[in-house]
């Protein structure tokens, strides 16, 4: 079973025709990163969860844990 977060990047990181590679290309971080949070391994520290909200576009760090949102 994978966790909320989990799903909600990889739904956006699909909807924009992101490979894991890429996407950790555009936060800065490796591919093994972005596959831990993407499997619900781990979470990004608070700082990379505040880009990710502002590359989401989704101001909430909470609710981008603990709901299904919206992209």
């Amino acid at each position: 079973m994978r966790y909320i977060f989990a799903d909600n990047i990889i739904r956006w990181r699909l909807r924009h025709n992101l490979g894991q590679s890429e996407f950790a290309d555009l936060l800065g971080v490796d591919r093994q990163r972005v596959n831990s949070w993407e499997s619900g391994i781990c979470y990004p520290k608070v700082s990379m969860m505040l880009k990710l909200c502002d590359l989401i576009g989704y101001k909430d760090i909470y609710k981008l844990v603990t709901e299904k949102i919206t992209l």
